[in-house]
């Protein structure tokens, strides 16, 4: 944290978005959604400016260029937008938050809905969507409606990303809270039973394909029994959730730690664990032992690559490494995979980048400003 950010300031924003956070759980409890909508957006929005903070105080303000600390310590500015600080953590600190966006999404447009305009899906406070007591058994989940359902996977699926950031990539600026974090995960965990009205009414669906043969998991999101993976190519495995619908890839390799037999699972976004160990590997490490020294297939090629899709790089440049095995270039920040003919040299700089790199003379990459960037008439 820079000098000239108080680390008050960083501690209240996380302890305002623990309490939203917990407070729409309640609401969800209650039945009360609406409040419980509203509420999440907001915990998550605190959650991603805190870490912004740690930047530098200006950059939570929406114009930096007019940032005055003496009216940001009374809290007389315009902060930010979910969208504006994913896009200065990526473009400044070079952390990209592509991946949890995509699960934030529905999560802002709901709560925007309910703001300002009138929520059909939220009309009124049902009792149907109230977590049963013990005493009202378990016919109450198979009268949940839809829509509550729905609501409850958003929350899941956002608050699982979420959860991934603030414990492992983001987890040396927000260590002093781990407590309360995990406090948090057991609270989300008390929505669980709305997602077992989904669960019971998706069996049949889940028992014919595993009489195919198709291979299901258990959903790290959900934690139920609905997860269908497909083998991309060796190492690499595509997910979707049949109850909570979330998707995304896995890449998974052999850890390197001494007399440990598991394996390092790198999720979309960057960074791993191990399945045994639990060993936790940055996303630099992962690229630094994967990637081959020279393009096997062309030793006059390069084997790193810049990724033109989320736009991210790491300390030693581009986070595209081409793996052999696999024989494609794979981005292990949103683990895109690229063939060799989508990857080739910025015209200007030079640097490998994906997609299409004719034009790039003039116009550039994401590197570069190109031809036009340094004047036209130099």
């Amino acid at each position: 944290m820079t000098a000239r950010t108080n680390p008050r300031h960083f501690d209240e924003v996380v302890s305002n978005a623990i309490e939203f956070l917990d407070r729409s759980v309640v609401e969800m409890l209650k039945g009360n959604l609406r409040f419980s909508a509203v509420f999440f957006y907001q915990a998550v929005e605190l959650f991603v400016k805190a870490r912004l903070l740690h930047e530098h105080w200006s950059l939570v303000v929406s114009d930096p260029g007019k940032a005055d600390l003496a009216a940001f310590e009374k809290g007389d500015f315009h902060s930010v937008t979910l969208k504006q600080a994913a896009t200065r953590l990526r473009s400044i600190a070079g952390d990209d938050i592509t991946t949890a966006q995509r699960a934030f999404e529905p999560i802002r447009k709901r709560r925007n809905r309910v703001i300002h305009f009138h929520a059909a899906e939220l009309a009124g406070q049902p009792s149907t969507g109230m977590i049963p007591s013990s005493e009202q058994g378990s016919e109450l989940f198979e009268k949940t409606p839809d829509e509550i359902i729905e609501i409850v996977m958003e929350q899941c699926v956002a608050w699982f990303e979420l959860h991934a950031l603030l414990t492992q990539r983001w987890r040396q600026y927000f260590d002093d809270s781990r407590g309360k974090i995990e406090w948090l995960d057991s609270r989300m965990r008390e929505l669980r039973p709305y997602l077992t009205a989904r669960f019971d009414r998706l069996k049949p669906e889940i028992e014919k394909l595993k009489a195919q043969g198709k291979k299901i998991t258990e959903c790290s999101a959900c934690g139920f029994m609905g997860n269908q993976d497909t083998e991309i190519f060796p190492g690499m495995t595509r997910s979707r959730c049949l109850v909570c619908r979330r998707e995304d890839r896995a890449y998974r390799f052999p850890c390197p730690c001494d007399d440990c037999e598991g394996k390092i699972v790198v999720s979309d976004g960057g960074c791993g664990n191990c399945t045994d160990c639990e060993k936790y590997i940055s996303i630099d490490e992962i690229i630094s032992r994967l990637e081959p020294s020279v393009h096997p297939g062309d030793p006059e090629d390069r084997s790193r690559a810049f990724c033109s899709d989320c736009q991210s790089y790491e300390a030693m440049g581009g986070t595209v490494v081409f793996l052999e095995d696999a024989d494609r270039y794979i981005c292990f920040n949103c683990l895109q995979d690229f063939g060799a003919r989508e990857v080739s040299s910025c015209e200007w700089c030079g640097e490998l980048v994906t997609g299409e790199s004719e034009d790039s003379f003039l116009m550039g990459c994401m590197n570069c400003e190109g031809r036009m960037g340094h004047g036209i008439d130099d």
